[in-house]
């Protein structure tokens, strides 16, 4: 497996399943600031942990397929849109 470094990478991290209660928030959010410290790009947008991504998944679909007004399209869409700004 190769280990993505500044040098070797113009990757972004996304963080995934975000959720401010949750028990390793504080253990999350020093790993972020680690590696925002190593000149890391970390996206601003977070994927939440949200319901609604497991019964669009189990029901075949995309969340913006399933339920498009939700807190979960609106969170993927706001992703996108950052992502297509940072690689143009």
């Amino acid at each position: 497996m190769h280990k993505a470094t500044k040098s070797s990478s113009t990757g972004v991290i996304v963080i995934n399943m975000w959720h401010w209660s949750h028990r390793l928030y504080r253990t999350v959010t020093e790993a972020m600031n680690a590696m925002i410290k190593a000149d890391y790009r970390i996206c601003e947008i977070r994927l939440k942990r949200l319901a609604v991504f497991q019964d669009a998944i189990t029901s075949g679909m995309g969340v913006s397929e399933y339920a498009p007004k939700s807190e979960a399209a609106r969170n993927v869409t706001a992703l996108y849109t950052e992502l297509m700004k940072l690689i143009k």
